[in-house]
């Protein structure tokens, strides 16, 4: 039996994934990355992914949930910051990203470095959407495992643009 664990995007909400799944570890004295075998993520979700199969120098997941959710709780308005007019216009998220690009890519360089896709320590798939080509991409560990020109760093915002 194969154990896949999804999560859900939402922006500042992945603040309630990451609270589920600290509990979980707390209950179990595992991390995440020990209990599934297939790991899938989108938007926050994804960035959850890579934070919980992201290597250390010995192999072992670097962060732990709680760490995730203390980086929601800290930096969520730093990372999910909205331009004023699209809070306040009605169709204001109907053109382009919700949320800047700054925060986020920031975030993604300090927490992940030049880590690899190819090393999440558990399969992963990240979903992603190209809004430029209007076409959605996946992300997936596997795929970069088997073809280093296709490994990825886990920041991906930054390979979809070249």
């Amino acid at each position: 039996m194969k154990k896949i664990l999804s999560i859900d995007g939402g922006g500042i909400r992945g603040v309630v994934p990451s609270v589920l799944l600290a509990e979980i570890e707390e209950r179990t004295g595992k991390r995440i990355a020990e209990l599934f075998d297939l790991i899938g993520g989108t938007s926050t979700g994804g960035i959850l992914t890579l934070g919980l199969t992201k290597p250390n120098n010995d192999r072992k997941p670097e962060y732990q949930a709680k760490d995730l959710l203390r980086l929601y709780e800290t930096r969520g308005k730093d990372i999910f910051d909205r331009p004023a007019w699209k809070k306040w216009l009605p169709l204001g998220n109907g053109f382009g990203p919700k949320y800047s690009a700054n925060g986020i890519e920031k975030m993604l360089q300090e927490y992940f470095g030049d880590k690899m896709l190819s090393e999440a320590l558990t399969e992963v798939i990240i979903t992603s959407y190209d809004i430029e080509r209007r076409q959605s991409y996946f992300f997936k560990s596997q795929r970069a495992k088997g073809n280093q020109a296709r490994g990825v760093k886990a920041n991906p915002t930054r390979d979809l643009k070249k």
